[in-house]
């Protein structure tokens, strides 16, 4: 008898449940001797749903679990990290396979539980539940020995992606919209690891160690979120005919690894554009094959807890030998060892810029001055309906590096009657 564990009780556990009840003997099927669910862990009685107060498997003692020796499977969904972190850690150390969902805490600790489940002998399973479910794929592993990956540009935040949507269809704040995303529980504990970029980044990290087998810090990526950006950016990308979206890039040249979390403009009519709501994206170019796109679906639990069921079908198959290398713990061997570099510090790309100045043409007509001298600026468009003494102050640059306009825009600011510079938002044209 395969004995499991599940940790958390939220809404993806509770999905998970369901689908684990009615795909019970197809489960059963692949062990010699049948699967069982011994443990439910709990936080507290006041978090429970009432659909599980009833549950016979109910434990709120993680050392019972973990010091089981019949057990021989975990499945953490908890959402606090670092709880999850401790979780994982001791249960891989207790020889125990470890199958979990928590990004965070997979991949700002990503070597320490490699070489944690390597020095215990025993594995940890994630690719399913974290990655989109294509690049966790078989059909994924031989498409990598065939090609190449180059490039992808990704939005892999839908909570992010719902926040920017909402806002530019309804003109709202973004504490507006926030609290709307609290509602529909697509923010579980920290808003700040959503809004700030990092949860992107985190994805990113483990994405690079799926396509170049190397092992990517979330800390080494640079990352910006969207915290400063209004509706009213939104609608001035819009009236330029683009989209603000946040996008996790990562471009391969030789042994570089160029990679970067911000916002971005997107032109409308393409495909990252398109993506909207509480889904992500991912545009991957390989150096053989056709651009592939690919669209997640984050807004039901229900896949989210399909993947993990597939993970456990993984963990199942290893315990049983039916496999020699699980997909989750490919990584133990670190093949390439790339150079991390920022992606937007040497290009040259065109930018969206806000300012919020005093209204004054002849304070517009300096600004123009500091561009327009090198041949710098594409577009400059002005709210004149805006009711305040103050002017919001679009300006489309030209291609430039980031650093060149950084120094411009020193200077503006130190103009008297400029008061900001709200946003620098690099385009993406292509």
């Amino acid at each position: 008898m395969i004995n499991i564990a599940l940790l958390g009780t939220g809404k993806i556990a509770r999905t998970f449940l369901n689908i684990f009840e009615k795909k019970q003997s197809e489960l059963t099927n692949l062990t010699e001797s049948g699967i069982k669910l011994k443990y439910l862990l709990f936080e507290s009685v006041q978090d429970l749903h009432p659909e599980l107060k009833s549950s016979k498997i109910l434990t709120d003692d993680f050392s019972t679990i973990v010091n089981d020796p019949e057990l021989d499977i975990v499945i953490d969904l908890t959402a606090k990290s670092e709880l999850s972190l401790t979780y994982c850690q001791q249960a891989l150390q207790n020889n125990k396979l470890v199958v979990s969902n928590n990004c965070r805490a997979i991949a700002n600790n990503f070597v320490k539980l490699v070489k944690k489940s390597t020095a215990a002998q025993s594995n940890l399973f994630f690719d399913n539940s974290v990655l989109p479910t294509f690049f966790a794929s078989t059909s994924f592993d031989q498409y990598l020995l065939t090609d190449e990956v180059i490039k992808f540009d990704a939005i892999l935040n839908g909570t992010t992606n719902y926040i920017l949507s909402v806002m530019e269809a309804k003109t709202i704040s973004l504490k507006e919209t926030l609290a709307r995303a609290e509602e529909f529980n697509y923010i579980l504990n920290d808003p700040d690891y959503d809004l700030e970029g990092y949860a992107s980044a985190a994805r990113l990290a483990l994405l690079c160690n799926r396509f170049f087998n190397t092992v990517v810090e979330p800390e080494l990526i640079p990352v910006k979120g969207i915290k400063g950006i209004t509706s009213y950016d939104l609608i001035y990308a819009a009236e330029l005919g683009y989209k603000i979206k946040l996008v996790a890039t990562v471009l391969k040249v030789d042994n570089k690894l160029e990679l970067a979390v911000r916002p971005r403009l997107i032109k409308k009519d393409k495909y990252l554009a398109s993506v909207s709501g509480n889904n992500s994206g991912i545009e991957l170019l390989a150096r053989y094959s056709k651009k592939i796109n690919l669209t997640i679906n984050n807004t039901s639990s229900e896949p989210v807890a399909q993947n993990i069921i597939t993970d456990l079908i993984r963990a199942i198959r290893f315990l049983q030998q039916d496999c020699v290398l699980p997909q989750g713990n490919k990584y133990t061997k670190q093949e390439h060892t790339y150079q991390i570099k920022n992606l937007d510090c040497e290009i040259e790309q065109s930018f969206y810029v806000r300012l919020q100045i005093e209204k004054s043409d002849e304070l517009i007509n300096k600004i123009k001055q500091i561009f327009t001298k090198q041949d710098l600026a594409e577009l400059f468009l002005k709210d004149s309906l805006t009711e305040t003494p103050l002017l919001p102050l679009i300006i489309k640059t030209k291609n430039i590096k980031e650093s060149h306009l950084e120094e411009l825009l020193t200077k503006i600011e130190s103009l008297a009657g400029v008061l900001t510079v709200n946003n620098i938002i690099p385009i993406k044209e292509k």
